[in-house]
């Protein structure tokens, strides 16, 4: 026979229960709903871009002029598991700091945000475009759930904080040219100008090398500029051809010394695509593939993209003259079907020596 104090409690704990069911039920009417029930974006995920897991970062150059219209290119390299490139087409978001980033170079996007696809090459472009604010800025590079970033100097511009010139001369004091035989020593001077181009005495200068080394035994050394803003440093043992610098402050500047036989580039050129359906129609050019035999020229390299045509077409450049960008995009906007226009990029090295290589799109409207 069952009590009457147990029967009670039996009835308490059958209402807190109906209470306590009743709660959850009432919750769960406040969650999103999809079509696998609750959170449903959790069951029905966006288009999978995790496995193309890895994401490099670079930046060219790595510093440029505050001056609100020089750019750096930045370039995202995306690989799958395996280290292959990742597909074509697939989404790449930049943001920045400061500056404003583009996906052509010309007309910057929503300030601070670029969206770029994937090339064949598994890369994607951005270019920053750098603000007039003296700072360090950094831009990453978004993928899936791959991030990487990469940080780019604004510096004051010639205008607004002076300059080094620099200059390299042989043991006889003349300007040496290029073209000796290894091991060579040659004489770095660098004059350090303020902003009104006077000379400034005592400046402290960096001297840097990649190849051969200085009086300190090393490829880095500091002197100070005499009462003519003049600096000197002796580099020995100039074993292959080298780029040279010096820096004093914000002040940079770097040039080539060529050893032995200068070797011309290799130009290359891929335009995308090669057959257009309408009038007009922009193509992107890439130059990058081109080489240059000399390792110290393939950083300094400079391009200048041209343009013929057959009958009646005609296109746009988005640059005009020689550039440090291998890219550049055109608007092919007058033309019929079966015409063709050949673009055509130089590139030159510091040397002056040059070579050209060309792509051809033909109008192909249906």
């Amino acid at each position: 026979m069952t009590k009457k104090g147990t029967r009670a409690r039996y009835f308490l704990i059958g209402l807190l229960s109906l209470v306590i069911a009743g709660w959850l039920t009432f919750c769960s009417l406040d969650e999103p709903t999809g079509p696998s029930g609750p959170l449903g974006d959790e069951h029905n995920p966006p288009e999978d871009t995790g496995s193309f897991n890895s994401i490099s970062l670079s930046a060219f150059p790595g510093s440029i002029p505050a001056d609100g219209h020089t750019s750096s290119i930045i370039t995202a390299t995306v690989k799958d598991q395996d280290g292959n490139p990742a597909p074509n087409g697939l989404p790449v978001d930049f943001t920045t700091e400061e500056g404003n980033l583009s996906a052509d170079g010309i007309t910057p996007e929503v300030p601070g945000q670029a969206y770029t696809g994937i090339t064949s090459r598994g890369e994607a472009i951005a270019y920053l475009i750098s603000s007039t604010k003296v700072c360090l800025t950094e831009v990453q590079a978004k993928h899936g759930e791959a991030l990487a970033a990469v940080q780019i100097q604004f510096y004051r511009t010639e205008k607004d904080a002076g300059r080094i010139d620099l200059t390299a001369l042989g043991m006889d004091g003349s300007e040496y040219k290029g073209g000796g035989e290894p091991p060579l020593e040659v004489i770095l001077m660098a004059v350090v100008y303020n902003r009104y181009d006077v000379p400034m005495p005592h400046a402290q200068v960096i001297f840097a090398t990649y190849s051969g080394f200085f009086d300190n035994g090393n490829q880095a050394i500091k002197r100070t500029a005499d009462s003519n803003g003049t600096a000197f440093a002796l580099l020995h043992q100039v074993a292959k051809s080298t780029i040279v610098s010096a820096k004093s402050g914000l002040f940079y500047t770097a040039i080539p010394i060529p050893i032995g036989k200068n070797e011309p580039p290799n130009a290359s050129l891929v335009v995308t695509p090669t057959s257009i359906p309408s009038i007009p129609y922009t193509v992107t050019l890439d130059a990058s593939g081109s080489t240059d035999p000399n390792p110290e020229d393939a950083a300094n390299l400079t391009y200048e993209f041209t343009w013929q045509a057959t009958g009646t077409a005609h296109a746009v450049l988005s640059v005009i003259g020689p550039t440090s960008s291998p890219y550049a995009t055109a608007t092919i906007d007058a033309g019929v079907s079966g015409d063709q226009v050949t673009f055509i990029v130089t590139v030159t090295d510091p040397s002056g020596f040059s070579d050209s290589a060309s792509a051809v799109v033909t109008i192909s409207i249906p």
